[in-house]
């Protein structure tokens, strides 16, 4: 073909045929909107879970991925007046969370399945015993989306059951996602829903976070779908532009009808008349 062309003098950029290209396209090189690592031959800085259930008409398995586990524990939380300083803090990245974490998939009834992260033998700076980590996250299953709903955590110091099932909640994050997509938050925080509780509350941050408990083999297990993210769709950049263009809006606007009320004087001068005289009390 390419020989019947030159002769032909015909030029020509390139050919198509009906012909598959021999390298496989990776769908992940592809993606345009924002997403954590998805297949999970290419995580390398974080924890992969593939977890399979089964309860009633839900059905796994579930996917999930983690690079890190920050919690700040304080005696008292003032949501006003934020703890700048943490008696007890402690982060867990990468291969220290590999090894001391574990999701666990249980039923939660009425369409809705528990996810438990379970992180165990943490040590901090400024205490010489370990702390564990358990934190369940309900998810609720619809028709078309399914929803995070607030999360339980448990922090037990060696035998010392610290924080027993406190009941947790997210700022700002829009945690119902299509049924056919993920959920990934780069920063996914967490805050006790309930201040006036006696004893010490704490603040979890689930880092690098990304899940998808439904629909997971539509993808013939390459890994997550396309991801929905954590970052609101109204930003603090966001308003700011809208305020400004606001402001500059009204600004044209007032500009528009004073140039549109602009009137030329009603009375001249006809150099074949008589001249015309204007009095000074009159207006011009």
């Amino acid at each position: 073909m390419c020989k019947h062309l030159q002769k032909r003098s015909v030029k020509y950029t390139a050919l198509y045929t009906a012909e598959s290209s021999a390298k496989k396209v990776s769908r992940e090189g592809s993606r345009l909107s924002r997403h954590l690592l998805a297949a999970a031959p290419l995580i390398v800085n974080g924890s992969w879970f593939n977890v399979s259930y089964e309860y009633g008409g839900l059905k796994g398995p579930l996917y999930a991925y983690l690079t890190g586990v920050s919690a700040c524990i304080v005696e008292s939380y003032d949501r006003k007046a934020e703890p700048k300083f943490c008696p007890y803090n402690f982060t867990i990245k990468e291969g220290n969370l590999t090894k001391a974490s574990e999701i666990f998939v249980l039923d939660g009834g009425n369409n809705t399945i528990i996810v438990q992260l379970n992180v165990s033998g943490i040590k901090t700076d400024t205490q010489p015993s370990t702390f564990d980590l358990m934190f369940k996250i309900p998810i609720k299953y619809t028709i078309d989306r399914w929803e995070i709903l607030r999360g339980y955590l448990t922090i037990v110091n060696e035998s010392k059951v610290i924080i027993h099932d406190r009941e947790m909640v997210t700022r700002g994050s829009d945690p119902v996602v299509n049924l056919v997509f993920s959920y990934h938050c780069s920063a996914y925080e967490w805050f006790p829903q309930n201040m006036s509780i006696p004893g010490p509350q704490a603040i979890i941050t689930l880092e690098g976070f990304q899940i998808q408990p439904f629909n997971t083999s539509l993808w013939h297990g390459e890994g997550f779908s396309l991801a929905q993210d954590c970052v609101p769709w109204y930003t603090t950049g966001i308003w700011m532009a809208l305020f400004v263009i606001g402001i500059h809006l009204i600004i044209l606007y007032f500009g528009t009808i004073m140039i549109t009320n602009l009137t030329t004087n009603d009375r001249f001068d006809d150099p074949k008349g008589k001249p015309l005289v204007i009095n000074s009390g009159e207006a011009s």
